[in-house]
């Protein structure tokens, strides 16, 4: 799904085989020395190309990249894998909801449905709505009530079998009062029998997760763990279910790279039925909790 620059040490071998000027299929001694899978880049003598696929030490390549154009070389000629100052530069941006996840760029979708607000449902809704926005992604509107953890649940069925669920979630979105450490987003799963919510959600200024909540006493019955946030207005929040018994909880600051928040295991506090996302509002008056993804795999 998610197409990044691929990095290996020491990766250097040589063609075994002629390479013509406009070919693109190279083939090399040993491929193993590169990664198993595109993209990544090389250079062949003073030309850079990227490799988009490798089957054992056959790379397809791009010629002649970044301006670098393309040559004939001969058996033997040395080949590396680089990076270049066009990808480094690539790589600050690369973290977008646009480049991370480019074929599920604000949109909220199942293995093979798009997902609209139509195919989730309330619990806990009093006046709560939820909007579709027109570039794609869902946005809760919570009401204050004045009471603590005032928590909004839209959510569907748990997956069959191994699952994994990442949200893109937008702080700061259309009147979301980031002055209030507790307003906040985040994903739920809970346990339709008994009413138990375990959440990962993302506040002002942290992440927790493995957060029990009754359904009862209007309050969290745990310590949860959490990391700091970091300052981002765009977090990514995913849970992982191995299909046996365990839920992995993990947050990102760029799409890329993943901290593990907490684990949750199944029948030890709930045995979840339902996934979901969430708004929390603790300010006095109405509060935004923008999703731009949903991806359900």
């Amino acid at each position: 799904m998610v197409r990044r620059a691929q990095i290996k040490n020491v990766s250097r071998t040589t063609l075994s085989a002629p390479l013509a000027h406009a070919t693109t299929s190279a083939t090399v001694v040993d491929g193993s020395v590169f990664p198993s899978e595109g993209d990544f880049l090389i250079a062949i003598g003073n030309e850079l190309a990227k490799v988009t696929a490798r089957s054992t030490n056959t790379l397809t390549i791009v010629r002649g990249i970044e301006g670098s154009g393309s040559d004939t070389y001969e058996t033997g000629k040395a080949v590396f894998l680089v990076g270049t100052a066009e990808s480094f530069n690539d790589f600050h941006s690369e973290s977008s909801i646009d480049n991370v996840y480019p074929d599920y760029a604000h949109k909220f979708i199942d293995s093979v449905t798009t997902l609209t607000s139509s195919d989730f449902s309330w619990t806990n809704q009093g006046t709560a709505t939820a909007i579709d926005e027109t570039s794609g992604g869902i946005t809760l509107k919570t009401p204050t009530t004045g009471t603590v953890n005032n928590l909004r649940l839209f959510e569907r069925a748990e997956p069959a079998g191994g699952w994994t669920i990442t949200v893109h979630t937008q702080l700061g979105h259309n009147g979301y009062n980031t002055t209030n450490s507790n307003n906040s987003c985040g994903l739920s799963l809970r346990d339709n029998a008994s009413g138990k919510l375990a959440i990962l959600q993302v506040r002002p200024y942290d992440v927790i997760a493995n957060n029990h909540f009754t359904g009862t006493s209007n309050a969290f019955d745990t310590t949860p763990n959490s990391i700091p946030w970091r300052g981002s207005d765009k977090t990514w929040l995913q849970i992982e279910y191995d299909g046996v018994d365990t839920y992995t909880m993990l947050c990102s600051f760029d799409g890329v790279n993943w901290f593990t928040v907490s684990t949750e295991t199944e029948g030890a506090y709930l045995t979840p039925t339902h996934v979901g996302i969430l708004g929390i509002n603790e300010q006095s008056a109405d509060c935004f909790h923008h999703y731009t993804a949903w991806i359900e795999e």
